[in-house]
């Protein structure tokens, strides 16, 4: 099989702070606590929606790896809490459970996820952050900007599969390249944990989401109908990204 090689990037500086370097009462790792207030006014106004940034074939790594061993190391080597030029990609918490409710309350965001329910309230931010962002086969970051929660991003690892990259962001923040860079910054952190690939797969029709997927390094390796869940039955294009050998 041919080694899939990753797009050429601008450089991007990132900044990782782990678990360990988080402040007390700061449990997003920042330097401050994240604001109340949401920009979504701000730029509901300016947005210029060009379509859904959302991504949800199992692709196995060589045989040889110990799986299991691998799944975990890898989680405990992405870092908490991620900074890129505009964005705070943060462990999520139950501050962000306000925002999280009225932005993924929404037809057009679930109707490109996999497993998000509708209608989202309040109850289902909260199962997310308390039993799913960081549980047994998850790890997520809340995307912040300028203090506010707008989306989240994460990873999907499981035994014998590559870790499947997936995001959602909140309709007045489409269009502005945020999926892009926060995405961006989480296949940089995966890299640097150790990843040897990435999957991710999206609606065959989400252009949008196709697209931010291949301007971060990821080639189409073929179609599937997704078995279950919300997109039971649709056509997904599948993806993946193989990075160089250091």
């Amino acid at each position: 099989m041919a080694p899939w090689r990753s797009a050429p990037a601008r450089t991007i500086k990132y900044t990782y702070l782990s678990s360990r370097q988080r402040p007390p009462n700061n449990p997003a790792g920042l330097s401050n606590p994240p604001e109340t207030r949401s920009p979504a006014p701000r730029l509901k106004r300016q947005a210029d929606a060009k379509g859904n940034r959302s991504a949800g074939s199992p692709f196995s790594f060589p045989e040889h790896l110990p799986m299991t061993i691998v799944a975990q190391g890898l989680k405990d080597r992405l870092p908490a809490t991620i900074r890129t030029a505009r964005l705070v990609l943060a462990t999520p918490t139950l501050a962000h459970v306000p925002d999280m409710a009225v932005l993924a309350n929404n037809k057009a965001i679930h109707a490109m996820l996999s497993r998000l329910p509708h209608p989202y309230g309040e109850n289902d931010g909260r199962l997310f952050i308390e039993n799913i962002a960081r549980g047994d086969s998850e790890f997520a970051w809340a995307i912040e900007l300028d203090g506010a929660f707008i989306g989240t991003v994460g990873l999907h690892i499981l035994p014998e599969k590559l870790p499947e990259l997936g995001y959602w962001l909140g309709e007045p923040f489409w269009g502005h390249g945020f999926a892009t860079e926060a995405a961006q910054a989480v296949v940089a952190a995966a890299r640097a944990a150790g990843a040897a690939a990435l999957r991710s797969r999206a609606l065959k029709h989400n252009l949008a989401s196709r697209n931010v997927l291949r301007k971060i390094g990821f080639i189409a390796i073929g179609e599937a109908i997704e078995p279950d869940h919300n997109l039971a039955g649709q056509a997904m294009a599948l993806m993946q990204l193989e990075f160089d050998p250091r």
